[in-house]
Formats: structure tokens, C-alpha cells, sequence
């Protein structure tokens, strides 16, 4: 079940390029992907306002939890 997720993640167009390279790619991509999420959220704050926050805020909280997972 979990590699069907996975294929899916990655066939996203732009998105799954940069998921497929945070786990597959070298070692310092995870932590740019991180950066990404990070601006992702910081500019969608500043264009549509803090309810662009609780919007992603489910992401967010899975980003850190697989950074706890992995770490």
C-alpha cells in the first residue's frame, strides 16, 4: 500500500520531482525541500493572509513528523 502512495507522490507533475529527489536524492536535498515547504508557507502568508496557514497546516505537521521519523 505504501509504495502505491509513493508512485502517486511522484507523478505529480513538479511537486513529485522534488518529493522523488528529498528521498532518493542526495543527501542535502531533504533539508531543501524543508526550506521550500518553509517559503511555500511564509509566501502564501504574505499573499492571502494567515488563513493560507491553517490551510497547509496539515502538511506542515507531516513534514515535521518525517523529519522526526527520519532523524
Amino acid at each position: 500500500m505504501l509504495k502505491i502512495i509513493q508512485v502517486a507522490l511522484y507523478r505529480i507533475p513538479v511537486l513529485g520531482w522534488f518529493i522523488r529527489d528529498a528521498f532518493e536524492g542526495a543527501p542535502d536535498a531533504e533539508y531543501f525541500f524543508y526550506a521550500n515547504v518553509v517559503m511555500l508557507a511564509i509566501l502564501g502568508n504574505y499573499l492571502v493572509g494567515q488563513i493560507s496557514l491553517v490551510l497547509i497546516a496539515p502538511l506542515i505537521a507531516g513534514v515535521v513528523l518525517l523529519a522526526f521519523k527520519k532523524g
